[in-house]
């Protein structure tokens, strides 16, 4: 790393298993880089998470209400990138959450939907307001020419600066510029003109048009979603949002009210292009029976349910 005053670059480094995480399909899809990111803010304490997908401007942004983080924070994690270190002092978070991140390559996955991140960041009772951009251009370089020290390759090079902000604000936004891959449909379901005909979108509907729509037995499968619908509804049954205000029949509730109950404790809350996210999990049986074939316990790490007439 070299420093100048309130300016900093150096190079990512990463472990070669880590290579072997990112191109082993853990990351297959744009929803499941987007995934590990908003988990990041929740390790993070977030409350109030918001994604915004601007086609214009060919990026995507996500704001967080966390803890942030400084320079410092950002060299440790992103320097030298094998594990994660957001367990080096705890398996909670400062409020109580169980963290979600297990290894250390949550933000590198964004590599998988940009090619440039931006990143804004302070922390409460710090006038330092971090400014960071991670290149990805690197990684699309043969992997001989990366190759480091022992294991290791180069997946990136950042340059920030330390800008000044109050004391009193706690933030992290993160922009993923120059969108690639699959991503880029996730861009044209957010553009009128560049939606593909006849397919199905939730992009700007409300949260109870879109269990509306999730209700309708005309819909079959996610399938007939455009990708920017099929995306956030991935990422919204992987990430710790609550279930829709009476998503279960009044009948049944008892037997999900405790896994209910502790996902609104967790007060986690996502809101994409400023609809409020919740997990796409809802029933409509009206005649029909309803089957649980779990407990609620196993429910609330597999969601394995299952209808039956």
């Amino acid at each position: 790393m070299v420093t100048d005053g309130n300016t900093f670059n150096g190079e990512i480094v990463v472990a070669s298993r880590i290579v072997d995480y990112l191109s082993s399909g853990l990351y297959e899809s744009p929803a499941s880089c987007l995934k590990e990111l908003i988990n990041n803010s929740y390790d993070a304490d977030a409350t109030d998470v918001h994604v915004f997908v601007k086609p214009d401007a060919d990026r995507i942004i996500i704001e967080d209400d966390g803890h942030g983080m400084n320079r410092a924070d950002f060299v440790r994690h992103f320097s030298r990138i094998s594990e994660s270190h957001k367990r080096d002092d705890s398996d909670v978070t400062v409020s109580g959450r169980k963290k979600i991140g297990k290894i250390g390559i949550g933000f590198i996955a964004a590599n998988e939907i940009c090619n440039v991140m931006e990143i804004f960041s302070t922390k409460k009772g710090s006038t330092e307001l971090l400014h960071a951009n991670i290149n990805f251009f690197k990684m699309r370089e043969d992997p001989e020419d990366r190759r480091r020290k022992g294991e290791d390759f180069a997946k990136g090079d950042y340059e920030g600066e330390v800008l000044e902000t109050d004391t009193d604000s706690h933030f992290t936004q993160i922009f993923l510029k120059h969108v690639r891959g699959e991503a880029r449909a996730i861009l044209a379901g957010a553009n009128l003109q560049g939606r593909t005909s006849g397919e199905k979108s939730l992009y700007g509907l409300s949260a109870s048009s879109i269990k509306q729509v999730l209700q309708n037995r005309v819909s079959k499968s996610w399938a007939e979603f455009d990708s920017y619908s099929q995306n956030f509804l991935d990422v919204a049954l992987n990430v710790p949002v609550p279930y829709y205000p009476d998503w279960m029949p009044e009948g049944l509730v008892e037997e999900v009210i405790d896994l209910q109950r502790h996902v609104e404790s967790l007060n986690f809350s996502l809101f994409i292009d400023g609809s409020g996210v919740f997990k796409p999990i809802v029933f409509a049986p009206e005649n029909q029976k309803v089957l649980i074939r779990a407990s609620a316990n196993r429910l609330a790490t597999f969601h394995t349910w299952q209808l039956s007439e």
